[in-house]
């Protein structure tokens, strides 16, 4: 799923044809490289940075979360 390349057909409509099985996070989500770029120190960019950190905290927590509930459910039911 991180490094599976899209098939690629030349002349058809569609020209990058995604797979059942996934496709690269690197080469199909450009502004990755962006990420990696030295950002100025505004209040503005670390409280977006912050924003974005936090976000992908609780979407981590709430994964976990459900994986726990669901062996709870396992073990007790």
């Amino acid at each position: 799923m991180l490094f599976y390349i899209p098939a690629i057909q030349i002349g058809s409509q569609w020209p990058i044809l995604p797979s059942a099985t996934g496709m690269s996070i690197f080469l199909v989500t450009p502004p990755l490289i962006y990420l990696f770029h030295r950002y100025e120190r505004k209040w503005w960019i670390l409280g977006a940075w912050a924003s974005v950190f936090f976000n992908f905290i609780l979407l981590l927590l709430f994964s976990i979360a459900f994986n726990i509930y669901g062996a709870y459910w396992f073990i007790k039911g």
